[in-house]
């Protein structure tokens, strides 16, 4: 059994006059909901041996200030590919785990983050409404191997907003 945490990037400010897209950075409230977050899963777990992000800076900020809150050890491994990535690259990046990994936590932006959550759960939802900032999905893949999950491969146990 292999566990997949997936959260949105929390509130990000718009982007600034001739800022790029890439360079956003969290609001105040923003940085309040990933550390919510982290203090959430720091009491209620499970605790990730990996942690993912995009190299975006809202996402490397968010899963930063949330492995902070939750007492984690991890450094949290920005990957360019998950920035602006589609359903397949995501799946891809997570197809791409170590094995001996049994949890991973993966911080990305909508709408891929909620699109792979409804491509793999059972359930078959479509999950973009209710994916605002820093909404937290823990999936439970029903495979010993990362390469395994595919769609319909894993269980919605918990959708968290923030």
């Amino acid at each position: 059994m292999k566990t997949l945490l997936l959260l949105r990037h929390a509130e990000a400010a718009p982007a600034g006059p001739g800022q790029d897209d890439h360079a956003r950075v969290l609001t105040a409230r923003g940085r309040r909901q990933a550390e919510t977050q982290g203090l959430w899963l720091g009491s209620h777990g499970p605790r990730p041996a990996t942690v993912l992000c995009s190299s975006a800076a809202r996402t490397r900020e968010t899963a930063a200030l949330l492995a902070a809150a939750a007492n984690w050890k991890v450094e949290p491994c920005a990957q360019a590919a998950l920035y602006d990535a589609t359903v397949d690259a995501l799946l891809e990046a997570v197809r791409a785990l170590d094995d001996e990994v049994d949890t991973v936590l993966l911080v990305g932006h909508a709408p891929s983050v909620p699109a792979l959550v409804s491509a793999l759960a059972t359930r078959g939802d479509d999950l973009a409404l209710a994916c605002e900032p820093a909404t937290l999905f823990r999936l439970e893949c029903d495979c010993r191997r990362w390469a395994e999950v595919g769609p319909r491969t894993c269980t919605l146990s918990l959708l968290l907003p923030a």
